[in-house]
């Protein structure tokens, strides 16, 4: 079993590692969270990127839980990752600090967890 890695440029302030962390945590380790910059990535985070719903995250799982290779999400510095890469992805049109985006990521992976294994998500 893979697993899915978000790789953010930093370390978060601490209360944003607090929930990070946490909601990681939960997915038994299927959703690991790194800081320090970003590798290769499978998926970007850009505010200029593909939309992505919720469902998204469903299908990013099931890959995770069948494949071999860890699927890789990178959250960039503030200045952005240069040139736009293909596989650019996002959380929808606001603009929000990467501390948050890399929160809202990781939420969003939990919640797909949840409807995998049935879990009721705590709203």
């Amino acid at each position: 079993m893979a697993k899915v890695v978000v790789v953010l440029s930093g370390r978060p302030r601490r209360h944003y590692l607090e929930l990070i962390l946490d909601l990681s945590s939960r997915t038994r380790g299927l959703v690991r969270v790194t800081w320090g910059g970003a590798r290769k990535a499978d998926f970007y985070l850009d505010p200029e990127g593909m939309e992505v719903e919720s469902t998204f995250f469903d299908e990013v799982l099931r890959r995770a839980l069948m494949g071999r290779e860890d699927i890789v999400f990178a959250v960039g510095p503030p200045e952005g990752f240069g040139e736009r890469p293909k596989n650019a992805i996002s959380l929808g049109k606001l603009t929000m600090q990467h501390d948050l985006a890399a929160l809202v990521l990781v939420e969003q992976l939990y919640r797909a967890y949840c409807r995998m294994k049935g879990i009721p998500y705590e709203k």
